[in-house]
């Protein structure tokens, strides 16, 4: 898995069927400082991110397999949402999404939360 902060989401109208309700977004892939290591990286969606959010990215084979990206043809998929960060000793601060500019992470919305109750029961 690697880290990287959204910075954006992407829209495209003309997609292969298998991406059709599928949320993409722009992201930068990032080490534990925040240094930018690879940016714009196109990553899609299973956890709800937004951007100033810092998540965890599934790659290779393993971006398939939530779900939410199942049979999609995707490399990379966000999995998880990073609330907190240490290496060895060193606990790193992670800049919350207001102090980025980016608007806070809201909570799923009420018809997010069907969805997925409907996902699991059918």
């Amino acid at each position: 898995m690697r880290l990287a902060r959204i910075t954006g989401r992407v829209s495209a109208s003309v997609k292969t069927g298998s991406l059709a309700g599928v949320r993409m977004l722009v992201g930068d892939y990032v080490d534990p400082d925040g240094k930018v290591l690879e940016p714009a990286a196109v990553i899609t969606d299973a956890c709800g991110a937004g951007p100033g959010d810092l998540v965890l990215v599934a790659t290779g084979s393993a971006a398939r397999i939530p779900a939410e990206t199942a049979g999609v043809p995707t490399d990379a998929t966000a999995v998880g949402f990073v609330d907190q960060l240490s290496v060895g000793a060193r606990d790193i601060d992670l800049l919350p999404p207001e102090a980025t500019g980016a608007s806070p992470r809201r909570p799923r919305s009420n018809r997010q939360s069907q969805r997925r109750k409907q996902g699991a029961t059918e």
